[in-house]
């Protein structure tokens, strides 16, 4: 019985929205005004979500790129720019990561402090020693010039970002110096090193723009006077359902007592917070348009029910219950959203591929470190957005339906 009863409340909301001379009616002009508000709501959420998603997703790219997403170094370098001391990166600790899948491509590196010098021109930078195990596909993802660096290159060489090479006006190919301070040597000399520049990336973190240089590990394990196995820090990069932090937790209880874990997000703390900030927002924009729609379409469902209110005496004169009268209009009301909802996806995914493939909208890297503003839409939010759209609309229209309980056919019949 309730089937049925649905399926002629159902009928009877189709025969409303296809009846000849529904254009000419107020509710219908109100219907169409309420079909454009859900519509451009839906295009604004999809659109919030996917560049939220996207500017996450790129600048936490970015981010792993050059620091990874989990690093291992010594309690005494803690959150140092710079590897002070060493530790062995030896069989013992590669078969604990081996023992950690969602530990993925580790590779050790050093950082180390010096100035770089062409002609008269002089920038200071932190140097970052990789070795082979180092994968730079991410990093040339984002603009790059040349080449990473050739391990089994004699000659020491250098990946320089954009604006360091620009103000000291160097070009691919050219040889230049660079001086380090060796703080436990009894030396008032700075070491020097000839380097070949062979790359240059621009990552548009002005932070590692101005300052993070790679070069090769062994050339600052010779200048730190360290042996072939002795690093500053090892990086992975996460994979898989496991939380960082307890992937962290669990590596450090692993660990030597003399090494710390840092997860990426814990060292760049503000810029997580500051990223957070998306969801936030894009909830406040979700809640606001979803208000908006509602708003209309109830609007639009009460206007509709003062106009049929003669169909509806009619109806409960014929003996026609309550609930069967609500769920006529209440089909009404989530046929408009479904239309709405329809060219608001349409017109989303258009907006989403068009920003996806043309770069449309350009941003400020200085203040949100990308130069195209970058979409990501994953098919489940597809889903779950319209999903949950059409859940809270259908609870949220119960309330305008309600008024058909108070219409009484005596009154709205004596004048028919």
């Amino acid at each position: 019985m309730g089937r049925e009863t649905t399926n002629l409340s159902l009928f009877l909301a189709r025969r409303m929205r296809s009846s000849t001379n529904r254009k000419i009616t107020v509710s219908a002009q109100i219907i169409t005004i309420a079909t454009l508000a859900v519509a451009i709501g839906m295009v604004t959420m999809l659109l919030s979500i996917a560049f939220s998603r996207g500017l996450q997703s790129e600048i936490h790219k970015k981010m792993t790129a050059f620091y990874g997403d989990i690093e291992v170094s010594p309690f005494e370098n803690g959150d140092a720019q710079y590897s002070s001391i060493p530790f062995r990166w030896n069989e013992q600790l590669k078969a604990l990561w081996q023992e950690h899948p969602e530990l993925q491509n580790p590779y050790p590196f050093i950082k180390k402090a010096g100035v770089l010098k062409y002609k008269t021109l002089f920038e200071g930078a932190l140097f970052m020693g990789v070795d082979a195990t180092y994968s730079p596909q991410a990093m040339m993802s984002f603009p790059f010039e040349g080449r990473f660096l050739n391990f089994e290159n004699k000659n020491a060489e250098i990946v320089l970002s954009a604006p360091l090479a620009q103000r000291l006006n160097l070009k691919l190919g050219d040889r230049f110096r660079a001086y380090f301070i060796d703080a436990e040597s009894s030396s008032q000399y700075p070491k020097s090193r000839r380097l070949t520049l062979v790359g240059i990336y621009r990552s548009g973190f002005p932070d590692i723009d101005n300052n993070l240089v790679f070069t090769s590990l062994d050339l600052l394990q010779g200048l730190n006077r360290w042996e072939s196995d002795q690093v500053g820090g090892i990086t992975s990069a996460l994979a898989g359902q496991v939380p960082p932090a307890q992937v962290a937790n669990n590596l450090y209880e692993q660990l030597p007592s003399n090494l710390d874990v840092h997860l990426l997000q814990n060292r760049f703390s503000s810029l997580y917070q500051w990223m957070a900030l998306f969801d936030f927002n894009t909830w406040i924009i979700i809640a606001v348009m979803l208000l908006v729609g509602i708003v209309n379409i109830a609007t639009a469902l009460l206007v509709l029910i003062l106009e049929r209110s003669k169909m509806v005496g009619l109806l409960k004169a014929l003996g026609t219950p309550n609930a069967t009268l609500q769920q006529i209009f209440l089909w009404n009301g989530l046929l408009v959203m479904g239309r709405g909802l329809l060219w608001g996806n349409v017109f989303g995914l258009v907006c989403y591929f068009a920003q996806k493939y043309g770069a449309i909208i350009r941003l400020d890297p200085t203040t949100y470190f990308v130069e195209v503003a970058p979409v990501e839409l994953h098919l489940w939010d597809l889903i779950g957005l319209n999903s949950f759209v059409i859940l809270v609309s259908a609870l949220c229209l119960w309330i305008p339906v309600k008024m058909v309980s108070r219409i009484a056919p005596a009154q709205v019949l004596k004048y028919a």
